[in-house]
């Protein structure tokens, strides 16, 4: 029955270990942007004028506090010249193993 009280989210099955290597690897991605920028000379505030970004959302992509859409990250590797892959490598270091737990 439902009184129209608010519930509290529902919690996902293994939400918890697949949240964790998310972050693992919104960082490393973020970290990845913020390597190239750094090698091109470019500021976050130029980053962020060239994907149509603030610069405090350009900010939060390389330190992994906001997720980078695939459309954003297609964009990013276009402006950085680097194929989408990039963003990735080393990437199972830092994770142990594929998102998908599968060999």
């Amino acid at each position: 029955m439902d009184d129209g009280s608010p519930r509290p989210p529902v919690a996902e099955v293994g939400t918890k270990r697949s949240s964790s290597r998310a972050r693992v690897v919104d960082r490393h991605v973020g970290a990845m942007i913020r390597e190239r920028r750094i090698v091109l000379g470019l500021t976050q505030q130029q980053l962020a004028d060239m994907i149509g970004v603030t610069y405090q959302q350009a900010h939060k992509y390389e330190r992994g506090i906001n997720r980078v859409s695939a459309g954003r990250l297609f964009e990013i590797s276009q402006v950085l010249g680097v194929p989408v892959s990039y963003f990735f490598e080393g990437i199972e270091e830092g994770v142990g193993r594929s998102a998908g737990g599968r060999d």
